[in-house]
């Protein structure tokens, strides 16, 4: 054995390192917000949210990533759309009348002891609710990925404005297709092809 050898034995190669708008599947959880039976005749895109929020709520359960649905008033604005209940498997939602997620009491304490720093946000509406989410998760040192084909307003508009300001305030504006193949991360990776399966 050479000396050269000796001094630098072989080693096996570095992953690259990963930039930080892409999501890991051991430090993420998906928010679902307010997807509820009273907004769904009113949303502009409410069939591109549902299927997009349904298609996380099943790949998430695949991937075990945990995940939150809240509610906005239930008594007044009904419980969340069936579909997505459905997809989501046993659930609790958190109740809430404030707009922000963030400022439900005891909301951020649920993120801290999931211990996850990276969160997806589904839901409606996107300028409300979702906006006022996502500047708070923000501004607590959250990352926020807001899936756009996920996300819905009563105009498109709301909806474009708001998706705008989120970037501009740090948010990572996503597709609900992007945030799965980012948790996978490799085609071998455990659940692909149950995921693939959703998908196709």
């Amino acid at each position: 054995m050479s000396a050269t050898t000796a001094a630098n034995p072989a080693k096996s190669p570095t992953p690259p390192p990963s930039h930080p708008f892409f999501l890991d599947v051991e430090d993420t959880i998906v928010l679902f917000v307010d997807i509820q039976e009273a907004f769904a005749p009113t949303i502009s895109n409410m069939d591109e949210v549902l299927d997009s929020a349904a298609l996380m709520a099943r790949a998430t359960r695949v991937l075990e990533v945990p995940r939150i649905v809240t509610e906005q008033y239930p008594v007044g604005l009904g419980v969340t759309i069936h579909a997505l209940s459905e997809a989501l498997g046993p659930y609790t939602p958190i109740e809430k009348t404030v707009f922000s997620c963030a400022r439900v009491p005891g909301f951020l304490d649920i993120l801290d002891r999931h211990g996850r720093n990276s969160v997806v946000l589904c839901g409606i509406e996107t300028h409300i609710c979702v906006l006022q989410t996502a500047l708070d998760l923000i501004a607590h040192g959250f990352g926020v990925w807001v899936v756009a084909d996920g996300v819905g307003s009563r105009s498109e508009s709301n909806r474009a404005i708001a998706l705008a300001q989120m970037d501009r305030a740090g948010a990572v504006i996503t597709s609900v297709e992007a945030v799965l193949f980012q948790l996978l991360g490799d085609a071998r990776a455990p659940g692909f092809r149950d995921i693939q399966r959703l998908i196709l």
